[in-house]
């Protein structure tokens, strides 16, 4: 009977991630995993506001290739209002707070 054992024991995801894909393993890198922080919305639009990041095996994260990120994914046809633009603005601030804490200076 062959047994498997897990490469990657209880390395701890940054703080405010909510989600991440499985371990990995690529020719020009260690093994790693995509980490993404919480959706941010905006009330009464299709604007949304996340991060993500490359997280090594040793659980730091990658600075150099593929560094944290704040991602916005929007149809802005319709544009936003005075206090939509005000809601965005703080996820974005809270988004680059959120990948400041995961990367350990």
């Amino acid at each position: 009977m062959q047994t498997t054992t897990n490469p990657h024991p209880d390395v701890p995801l940054p703080p405010g991630t909510a989600s991440s894909d499985d371990w990995q393993s690529g020719p020009t890198y260690p093994s790693y995993r995509i980490i993404n922080g919480a959706d941010r919305g905006i009330d009464g639009t299709e604007v949304e506001v996340w991060t993500s990041a490359t997280q090594f095996a040793d659980g730091s994260i990658d600075t150099d290739d593929d560094p944290p990120a704040v991602r916005v994914r929007s149809s802005w046809e319709d544009g936003i209002t005075a206090g939509q633009a005000r809601q965005l603005a703080r996820a974005l601030i809270a988004a680059a707070d959120e990948i400041d804490g995961w990367v350990v200076k």
